[in-house]
């Protein structure tokens, strides 16, 4: 007997083919030499491309595919596959990847603004990064919205005990 406090789910079907959107993967490492301001991002790709990988959302030019590296697997796993939008802006809520211009630090972060006050909560638990960009103005080098990821959640994917 089907226990009636469990939702019943359907799968609907669709004769309409999924449309696959090919984005060249950065890895970190490589991301962090990124300066939009001395290269274009385009530029930027063709030299530190390591290959390619599809998303389902539409890959416009200058998107590209971040690979997550062991040492920024803590919310999404090592080896998956985020899709950076260059050309958009983050909105509250949004999941970001920003360089901080006195650091250089890369940080994957929950973007929220107030006004002229900009949050940064970072996906592995720290501290949060604040400023006020009316007085701050340039306190990064850039910062792009994530618009999709993939991962593998398997237990024998990389990384996959270590990072449960």
């Amino acid at each position: 007997m089907r226990d009636s406090s469990f939702p019943e789910y359907h799968v609907k079907t669709t004769e309409e083919k999924t449309v696959c959107h090919e984005a060249k993967v950065v890895h970190f490492d490589d991301l962090a030499l990124m300066d939009p301001f001395v290269d274009p991002i385009e530029t930027f790709l063709e030299e530190h491309s390591a290959g390619t990988t599809s998303f389902v959302k539409e890959v416009k030019p200058g998107f590209f595919a971040l690979v997550v590296d062991k040492a920024h697997a803590s919310y999404f796993r090592e080896g998956a596959m985020l899709l950076v939008a260059t050309s958009c802006y983050p909105k509250n809520g949004d999941t970001v990847i920003a360089k901080i211009r006195k650091t250089d630090a890369l940080l994957l972060a929950t973007y929220h603004r107030e006004g002229d006050q900009i949050s940064l909560i970072p996906l592995d638990g720290g501290a949060a990064v604040s400023w006020d960009c009316s007085q701050s103005k340039g306190y990064l080098l850039w910062i792009y919205p994530l618009l999709e990821a993939h991962m593998d959640l398997s237990a024998d994917a990389e990384g996959g005990e270590e990072n449960r």
